[in-house]
């Protein structure tokens, strides 16, 4: 049986090396079109580029990297109003807001605010990983969704 590592184990290996282009080879590209879930890309990428080791900075040139059409356009524009610097925490925000399928995320928070009194840990669990879905949208803030959760 192979031995096991715990994952940072194996990054910080002096045999793991990695450049930028093996990095994003992993990523698929992202045009930001309505039918392309900006939420599951972004977690996709942030996943990569964290077990890369990548910097804050490496991780927003590669996420500008991976950009095509829409999203491309929209990104240059946005980092040209912010005079050319921007963090990748600013960078995500206002990628979200503008990517974010509208119409998922209303379905997101109507399917949470609906969910019946959970009665078991599994149906508890759903309420909890619905709930981060619905913050990370930023659909509602952290205190609202307290209340509708404990009122839950």
């Amino acid at each position: 049986m192979p031995e096991q590592h715990p994952i940072n184990n194996l990054l910080s290996s002096s045999s793991f090396n990695y450049n930028m282009a093996t990095a994003t080879n992993g990523i698929r590209e992202f045009n930001g079109n309505e039918d392309e879930d900006a939420n599951i890309w972004l977690r996709d990428v942030l996943l990569i580029t964290k077990l890369m080791n990548c910097t804050e900075d490496d991780t927003l040139r590669i996420i500008v990297m991976k950009l095509r059409n829409t999203a491309l356009s929209w990104t240059a524009e946005t980092i040209q109003q912010a005079n050319g610097t921007m963090s990748l925490e600013d960078f995500l925000i206002l990628f979200k807001k503008r990517f974010t399928n509208l119409y998922k995320t209303e379905l997101s928070l109507l399917n949470f605010l609906t969910t019946q009194t959970p009665t078991t840990r599994e149906e508890f669990t759903n309420l909890l990983k619905n709930g981060t879905t619905i913050f990370e949208l930023r659909s509602m803030n952290a205190e609202s969704l307290a209340q509708v959760i404990i009122g839950k």
